[in-house]
């Protein structure tokens, strides 16, 4: 049986731009992603049937509402292959912090089980799938640095010019990117060109 240990990275916004509502329950956005050091770990084991999850977080779920478990069972049915596959994923990432800890393992588990299933997909052939998952899940096959648009799922890659740190304080307080999205007023800021994304990096084109 294969087996492979992937480290699961996080990430950050370093601007976010909300434009509007789309018709399809998520929202139009323009937004630079940055992937950071702070890792979760998942491990992947070939098994002869059926998906199987364990964490040594008690917080996150262990069936289908487990974005790695929904990877892998996609992934499954759409190449057609006939196995099964053991996740284990270690925690270091905080829940519901915005830092896309349920994206990363879904597309490391699509990287991983690519790997371990001996797929030979191309990252181009894996992304329909990403994004049937989630709008950040794309971000984690392409980083390390990303300029997104759409729902954050049409991406062009960036590179960095400028090294520089960044301080992440955990509050505590676990808040659902939907729940953010789904309250979210648009009218509070008024000033519309106060912040251009645009030019964060001179990479990115209009």
């Amino acid at each position: 049986m294969r087996k492979i240990n992937i480290k699961s990275p996080s990430k950050i916004n370093l601007g976010l731009k909300v434009i509007g509502r789309r018709d399809d329950g998520y929202h139009d956005v323009e937004t630079v992603f940055q992937m950071i050091n702070l890792c979760d770990d998942v491990v992947l084991t070939e098994s002869s049937y059926g998906i199987t999850l364990y964490s040594d977080c008690k917080d996150i779920p262990f069936d289908e509402r487990n974005l790695a478990y929904r990877a892998a069972q996609l992934l499954l049915k759409e190449t057609g292959i006939k196995k099964g596959v053991k996740i284990e994923i270690y925690k270091n990432i905080p829940i519901s912090a915005g830092l896309g800890g349920g994206s990363s393992n879904a597309a490391v588990t699509l990287l991983g089980l690519n790997y371990v299933l001996d797929l030979q997909l191309s990252r181009d052939e894996l992304f329909p799938i990403a994004m049937s998952l989630g709008a950040d899940v794309p971000f984690f096959l392409s980083g390390p640095q990303a300029f997104g648009t759409g729902r954050g799922d049409k991406l062009q890659n960036l590179s960095c010019k400028e090294r520089f740190y960044i301080l992440l304080l955990n509050p505590h307080i676990p808040i659902s990117t939907a729940w953010v999205y789904e309250n979210l007023n648009l009218e509070l800021t008024k000033e519309m060109n106060n912040i251009k994304i645009l030019k964060f990096n001179d990479s990115v084109s209009s």
